[in-house]
């Protein structure tokens, strides 16, 4: 239950308030500033949590518990001395205290000195409880972090896992050295076991969903995030990541489902929104993706994508006038977008505004050199303004640029259009030999051709 449902600690939080606003200090029990601090802390109310921690230790001076939150509160605001200070008036209360030694090592290595929070941690090794031990793996973890020594930080977080399958701060960090060391298949392994063990842990579900994912194991991995989400409905990263594979990998109705459940679920932002309209363009259902794509830019005005993709919607409804509109708008805020250009060259081409299509066409190869698809989009221009020496001049130069097939269809589409027929089928052997999959290309550039005879018989040889 939420402590918005709680109506005793709404009525803690406005008797406390309430002193603070008449600067009388009220006496509260231990356990009572517990309860203060615990619920601005889970309210991201850090500032208001110090102030209670500070209030709990001006009436329970003696009490090494609110030392510790203290120096807690002052490591995350990167206050690491002030925090060790504080440390070492809880030892005065607590010597030896199990707690205090292990946050101690963490500011130790937060403020640069990682040696002596290694040595410190190595001396309480032997003196330990199996759970505190777990605890002291994770703590050396977050030393190796520091360290970016991420080999060591894999086994002892493999260590702690091994001996608590459940721990919430060995799972956290466990991605970070796996992604840092590459070691996504021990990754599985590892949190294979943790799930036999705990089968609704959702981190152990989330990382080995980006295990799978660095594999190459796409679907393995969209089920294990979809497994994060639904043992923890609240963990909103693991929505993120299952849509944003899904999308990926064109799977948009799924993509956009999930989608729209973050947006009911938790805080909508402009790159949501600007996914889900992506979906529907995907979909080819363009009015709702506009609507999402101009629900964007609510939240953020300089969305370039936004825009661009509210140009690639009205492309589609062949509202050329309004879709170069927005494409402009795109390239005012981020002019180095090769997509950008490219798009808003075939609608000047569109508004018979030749100049300015091949401006912009040649300002995305220029842009994106080593990307085929724009040189082969300029050259499709030119071929469709009865330019194809140009064409084929152009696509020389790309290919000592990016050697791509892709170049050698464009090449082979400019040699049947000029009439060098005995050439194009020769080149056109070597292309169909070198990758298959892509002749359809030819056809988008010279369709009259699809149903040449001897331009047939050589697919279905190379078919076969």
């Amino acid at each position: 239950m939420s402590y918005e449902q709680r109506p005793s600690i709404i009525d803690l939080i406005f008797e406390y308030e309430s002193t603070l606003e008449s600067d009388h200090l009220t006496f509260f029990a231990e356990e009572t500033y517990c309860q203060l601090i615990d619920y601005y802390l889970d309210d991201q109310q850090v500032d208001r949590a110090m102030e209670a921690v500070e209030r709990a230790l001006t009436h329970h001076p003696f009490s090494a518990d609110f030392y510790l939150r203290k120096a807690d509160l002052l490591i995350h605001q990167h206050d690491h001395q002030a925090a060790l200070d504080t440390l070492h008036i809880a030892e005065n209360f607590a010597p030896g205290n199990f707690d205090i030694q292990l946050m101690k090592a963490e500011a130790l290595s937060d403020n640069g000195h990682h040696q002596e929070a290694l040595d410190l941690l190595a001396g309480l090794g032997s003196f330990v409880s199996d759970e505190e031990l777990t605890d002291l793996y994770v703590t050396q973890a977050h030393v190796y972090d520091n360290l970016e020594s991420y080999e060591q930080m894999f086994f002892v977080l493999k260590a702690a896992l091994e001996m608590d399958p459940a721990h919430e701060g060995a799972l956290e960090g466990m991605w970070i050295c796996v992604e840092a060391t590459k070691r996504y298949k021990e990754s599985i392994e590892v949190h294979k076991h943790v799930i036999d063990e705990v089968p609704y842990s959702y981190l152990a579900w989330y990382n080995l969903g980006h295990a799978y994912s660095y594999q190459g194991q796409y679907e393995e991995a969209m089920e294990a995030f979809e497994f994060a989400f639904l043992a923890n409905e609240e963990f909103e990263f693991a929505y993120r990541e299952f849509a944003d594979l899904a999308f990926e990998l064109k799977y948009h109705k799924r993509a956009l489902d999930v989608y729209q459940e973050i947006l009911q679920r938790f805080t909508p932002d402009s790159d949501l929104l600007l996914r889900c309209g992506q979906c529907f363009l995907q979909l080819d259902l363009y009015d709702p993706a506009i609507t999402y794509f101009r629900e964007s830019l609510k939240f953020d005005p300089m969305n370039d994508e936004a825009f661009f993709h509210l140009g690639e919607s009205y492309t589609f409804k062949e509202n050329w006038t309004t879709a170069l509109t927005y494409y402009v708008r795109a390239i005012e805020i981020e002019e180095l977008r090769e997509e950008y250009f490219a798009s808003m060259g075939e609608v000047y081409f569109r508004l018979g505004e030749e100049d300015r299509a091949e401006e912009c066409f040649k300002k995305a190869v220029g842009l994106a050199s080593q990307d085929s698809q724009y040189w082969v989009q300029y050259a499709s221009f030119l071929m469709t303004t009865g330019r194809e020496t140009e064409a084929l001049t152009l696509l020389d130069r790309a290919e000592e640029e990016t050697p791509d097939v892709e170049l050698q269809y464009g090449r082979i589409a400019c040699l049947f259009a000029l009439g060098r027929r005995q050439e194009a089928i020769y080149r056109l052997g070597e292309a169909l030999a070198e990758d298959f999959d892509k002749h359809p290309l030819l056809f988008d550039l010279i369709p009259e051709i699809e149903l040449d005879p001897d331009v047939l018989t050589l697919i279905l040889t190379y078919r076969l």
